[in-house]
């Protein structure tokens, strides 16, 4: 369940790449992991509530998104 998990969390992201490399600057800071979550992880959760069909009961937190090895694609932690 982990492994389809993150695996459908990197598949989301890459749909959203664009977005947030079009959003942020080079630059920009990394986000520290107190801060209001921004708007691709509010997607990101909502995607992986609607791809599993996971109710308000169930706790999904997308935290931080971090660079990956292939330019333009950002990774979440997943908590």
């Amino acid at each position: 369940m982990k492994t389809a998990l993150s695996f459908s969390a990197i598949l989301a992201l890459s749909v959203f790449a664009l977005a947030v490399v079009a959003q942020q600057p080079k630059s920009a800071p990394a986000v520290p992991a107190s801060a209001a979550p921004s708007q691709t992880q509010k997607n990101v959760e909502a995607y992986l509530r609607h791809l599993y069909a996971f109710g308000p009961d169930v706790q999904v937190v997308v935290g931080p998104l971090k660079e990956s090895p292939v330019e333009g694609l950002l990774k979440p932690t997943l908590m």
